[in-house]
């Protein structure tokens, strides 16, 4: 864990703005803390690979720029992305991804801020870089429509798996509710992906399986479906502006 102080102006503002605050009752202690900690830093760094994977997908000119977001360490280390996706689901996809899972880096940064006093500098993991390594090396059209619906709906398997395991350990309610947004959304985009797959492409990709305890009854689907309509209309008017920041930062 790498410690150093202070959050920018810029980040402290986009945090406010981005994210209601988390009321708590302070933090967490022992190994309920503990996991609490680590489940935000590893959500956050895949999340953050994330981003860079649907960047490539529908391109900066559309989901903008993540590596200039005010995201705490940030690299500014790719430059303005084309969009390299044509199929309609894959775009669907990288751009509602997109915008919640940075809205999600947000608004765990202010958890740890809030409870913790800390901030998490944000790195892409091996798994995170074997994903982007793929799709960047994957020709655009059909070649990565393809790499994109199977290695993106993997990556949300990794995601899912442990933001279950958050909604059993947590100790904040918010954190807890939080990680069920995760499971809930990113079942529903695995899934999606993975029927993409099989129609068009005629692949069949359920390895890693989703855990069960994340799917729904097929009957819950219509209402979340229409829950995450209205919940993308309203993101879709948000923009992200340029900030800088610097694992996790101490806050003075």
């Amino acid at each position: 864990m790498k410690i150093s102080f202070g959050l920018s102006t810029v980040a402290i503002i986009a945090l406010a703005v981005s994210a209601p605050p988390a009321r708590a009752d302070g933090p967490m202690t022992g190994a309920t803390g503990a996991f609490e900690l680590d489940y935000l830093q590893f959500i956050l760094d895949h999340h953050y690979s994330g981003l860079r994977a649907t960047e490539l997908a529908a391109g900066t000119a559309v989901v903008g720029p993540t590596f200039s977001a005010p995201y705490p360490g940030n690299p500014a280390s790719f430059p303005p992305t084309p969009a390299k996706g044509t199929n309609p689901v894959v775009l669907s996809v990288a751009t509602m991804a997109n915008l919640a899972q940075g809205m999600e880096i947000v608004e765990g940064q202010t958890f740890l801020q809030n409870w913790y006093g800390l901030t998490a500098s944000l790195d892409i993991r091996p798994d995170g870089q074997m994903m982007i390594n793929m799709l960047e090396a994957a020709a655009p059209g059909d070649p990565f429509n393809i790499a994109f619906l199977s290695n993106f709906g993997d990556h949300h398997v990794s995601a899912i798996e442990r933001s279950l395991e958050c909604i059993n350990r947590a100790g904040h309610a918010e954190l807890r509710s939080y990680c069920q947004n995760i499971v809930t959304a990113q079942t529903r985009e695995t899934q999606e992906m993975r029927a993409e797959l099989a129609r068009t492409y005629g692949i069949v990709d359920n390895d890693p399986p989703l855990p069960a305890a994340a799917v729904p009854e097929p009957s819950t689907w219509a209402m979340l479906i229409a829950g995450f309509g209205l919940v993308g209309g309203a993101m879709r008017s948000r923009r992200r502006k340029p900030g800088s920041s610097r694992r996790l930062v101490r806050a003075t």
